[in-house]
């Protein structure tokens, strides 16, 4: 009996409503990934801003000329713009969470579409990133899964 409930429940089609997908199912696939990769990212930028600036987008580090929410450096901002042909990106934008979000994603998706954690701390902060640090971020992203 519970084969034949699980035969007849792998059959059922799961599907949920997107008005962005067609009608076959490799449209739903395709977006149902698309949403994961969004939660992914949206989950590490919060992993990232929790560690860098205690989620404080006013926070500065006058040392290293860093600022916003994701500690951005001028250099960050080169990069981005160097990436992207239609947006561009000023330092002030690094106190704006929403553009710091999309120089957060340009940079990941340039250079880490895996989403690899370890390697987003080496493109975020350097070559040179401690262990702590990729520890603390890690820790975030594990242990806070609200979306």
């Amino acid at each position: 009996m519970k084969t034949l409930i699980l035969i007849i429940f792998c059959f059922i089609p799961f599907t949920a409503y997107c008005p962005e997908s067609g009608s076959n199912w490799a449209d739903r696939y395709r977006h149902t990934i698309n949403e994961s990769r969004q939660i992914q990212l949206r989950r590490l930028f919060r992993a990232f801003c929790n560690v860098e600036s205690s989620g404080n987008w006013l926070a500065y580090n006058e040392r290293e000329n860093a600022g916003g929410i994701l500690q951005i450096r001028p250099v960050m901002i080169n990069e981005v713009n160097r990436l992207q042909d239609s947006i561009r990106f000023e330092l002030r934008d690094r106190w704006n969470i929403e553009r710091s979000y999309k120089i957060f994603v340009i940079k990941m998706m340039a250079h880490n579409p895996e989403l690899d954690i370890k390697k987003a701390c080496m493109l975020w902060n350097g070559i040179k990133t401690k262990e702590s640090y990729i520890n603390a971020i890690t820790s975030y992203y594990i242990n806070n899964i609200i979306y």
